[in-house]
């Protein structure tokens, strides 16, 4: 085999390579399931419109609920309380199903039938944005069709420290091209009914040390490379669902800091989705939920009282007013509306 001389040529080799890989690897399985029955695909829409309606329809609903109810739907239900990785509680009076959460960036996780897709970071590789689109809308068939509601993925880290373990998932280490990249697979997940779940907000960028480290970065620094991405997901991608990162960002965990769920990401950026925990990223469940984090996985029994769950314990603090219920109407709203802006029904 003739290796290539010139930079050209390398890119060329890539994206012929990275074509062959992505494309054999989605015809390698014998097929996914047949789409269940509980799910009800409609048209959806991630844009502005879109957003509004799904919006206006998941505050109806919310409307209907009591506090636990409100609480039921941001709240895990444990790890392996269902056939997903992450699955919240159900309000059945209100036909409100639990909501099924699984990995990951590289195709549907532990199902049967399924396929192994190239990693991100080969397909970032091949700058061609047709290449990247149908990959996202292949693994978006796959989740769909075994009843995944949300993909948590794509990986939106910046990839700066070349001995991070989970490089691969990401784009590379260019801000541009990542949300480029990335952006397209939302897109394409999203066009088949799936939620995509931009991860690790933000400057996740090490695995050692991943819960205890803090990422100090300046203000600049943080929006032109490590938030420029995911801001990219939610107000050219009609992103939605987010995942907040593992580690402290200027000494305040990432899950549990205002500024950067609330101020910049929900305010700044009019990101309408909502904002999800990695599993047990979350140290102090009372200041997540101040914060503006929307749901907490995965999550424990209803009745455990635990600061890294919710629940009962949720209830509790609506309740005695430490918590506004205000702050669990609009996190109940997000979540309903993510499912609604890509077509789903909530039963």
């Amino acid at each position: 085999m003739l290796l290539p001389t010139s930079p050209s040529g390398f890119v060329a080799a890539a994206a012929t390579v990275a074509a062959v890989l992505l494309m054999s690897c989605a015809a390698a399985g014998p097929g996914v399931a047949a789409t269940p029955v509980h799910r009800v695909r409609r048209s959806g829409s991630s844009d502005a419109d879109g957003w509004a309606a799904a919006t206006a329809r998941a505050a109806a609903i919310v409307a209907q609920m009591t506090q636990e109810e409100k609480v039921r739907v941001m709240s895990g239900a444990g790890w392996g309380a269902g056939s997903c990785v992450g699955g919240t509680f159900a309000v059945d009076r209100l036909g409100v199903r639990s909501l099924c959460l699984q990995d990951g960036p590289t195709g549907i996780r532990a199902a049967d039938g399924a396929s192994a897709f190239s990693a991100s970071l080969n397909a970032a590789a091949t700058f061609d944005k047709d290449l990247m689109l149908e990959r996202g809308k292949a693994i978006g068939d796959e989740f769909y069709g075994k009843g995944a509601d949300y993909m948590l993925g794509p990986d939106l880290n910046i990839a700066r420290d070349p001995l991070a373990g989970r490089n691969w998932e990401g784009q590379g280490a260019d801000p541009y091209l990542t949300a480029i990249s990335a952006g397209l697979q939302v897109r394409g997940v999203q066009s088949k009914s799936v939620v995509a779940t931009a991860k690790h907000l933000v400057a996740n960028e090490q695995e050692t040390w991943r819960q205890y480290s803090s990422s100090e970065v300046d203000d600049k620094t943080l929006r032109e490379v490590y938030l420029r991405p995911f801001q990219y997901a939610v107000q050219r991608e009609g992103l939605g669902a987010i995942m907040n990162s593992y580690n402290l960002l200027n000494g305040t965990y990432a899950g549990q800091n205002a500024r950067l769920l609330t101020d910049i990401v929900k305010n700044e950026w009019g990101y309408q989705g909502m904002i999800m925990s990695d599993w047990g990223a979350i140290w102090n469940g009372t200041a997540a939920a101040e914060a503006g984090l929307d749901m907490l996985m995965p999550g424990a029994s209803w009745n455990t009282v635990s600061s890294r769950a919710w629940g009962i314990g949720l209830l509790e603090l609506v309740q005695n007013g430490t918590i506004p219920e205000s702050r669990i109407t609009d996190a109940a709203t997000r979540a309903l509306a993510s499912i609604f802006s890509v077509g789903l029904d909530s039963g």
